[in-house]
């Protein structure tokens, strides 16, 4: 999967040796949207424009596909352990899920490295 500005990606040139670019190397192609340079916003003063739009359509499309999975999670009966504000499911039930997240994120560490220094 690659997350790319097509627009940019079409105006560049590829600096790999067989010439291709990084969405000839994927099997799906997500596009940020962002223009060619990335930069969206021009200032009257300045020479070249500011402000990337990969960052916002990048954090758009990986929310979305957050979401999505969620969902599609929730479907199979696996819902996934989240984090969610205190001000929306109230002290309690944020520091449990907040604990939970934690206790998972510490298992599935300790499983990764539990050989280490065991050679």
């Amino acid at each position: 999967v690659a997350l790319i500005s097509r627009q940019h990606s079409e105006a560049s040139k590829s600096r790999h040796e067989s010439d291709k670019k990084l969405h000839d190397f994927a099997d799906l192609v997500l596009d940020t949207g962002a223009p060619v340079g990335d930069a969206m916003t021009t200032i009257d003063g300045m020479d070249t424009p500011v402000s990337p739009g990969s960052t916002i359509g990048g954090c758009m499309i990986i929310n979305a596909l957050k979401a999505e999975v969620a969902h599609r999670l929730v479907k199979a009966g696996q819902p996934p352990k989240v984090l969610s504000a205190a001000a929306v499911v109230g002290n309690e039930r944020a520091t449990e899920l907040f604990e939970a997240a934690y206790d998972e994120h510490a298992r599935r560490l300790a499983k990764l490295y539990e050989n280490i220094g065991n050679d």
